[in-house]
C-alpha cells in the first residue's frame, strides 16, 4: 500500500493496513516513521520517486513480509483500541448524542 499524504498525521489508514499486515510505504508523518522500515519512508512525495519506491518494493516482494514481521508483531501489541483506550490523557468518557469529543 501506498500512503502518500504530507498532512496525514496519525492516518488509520496505515495502522490498520499494518494491523492486517499489508506492507506500506508511507511518508514521515505521525506514526509512520515510529513503525516501518526506514527503506520504506520515501524521502521525498514526488510521483517519479515514489515509483522507485513501489519499484523496489515490488522487486523484493518475496521478502516484503519478512521485512515487515517485526513491525507487524509490534503493532499488534501496541496499536490496538483497546490498548489506545487506556492510555493516560485519553477521554474515557462515552460519548452522547449531543456531545462531540475530540
Amino acid at each position: 500500500m501506498l500512503i502518500p499524504s504530507p498532512g496525514e498525521t496519525t492516518a488509520y489508514t496505515l495502522i490498520e493496513a499494518l494491523l492486517n499486515r499489508c506492507p506500506v510505504i508511507a511518508d514521515h508523518s505521525g506514526y509512520a516513521e515510529e513503525y516501518r522500515p526506514p527503506e520504506y519512508l520515501p524521502k521525498k512525495l514526488e510521483p517519479a520517486y515514489l515509483v522507485e519506491k513501489l519499484q523496489y518494493a515490488l522487486q523484493g516482494m518475496h521478502s516484503l513480509r519478512h521485512v515487515f514481521s517485526a513491525t507487524f508483531e509490534r503493532v499488534a501489541t501496541e496499536l490496538t483500541w483497546s490498548r489506545w483506550a487506556g492510555r493516560p490523557g485519553r477521554s474515557t468518557r462515552k460519548c452522547s448524542p449531543d456531545k462531540v469529543l475530540l
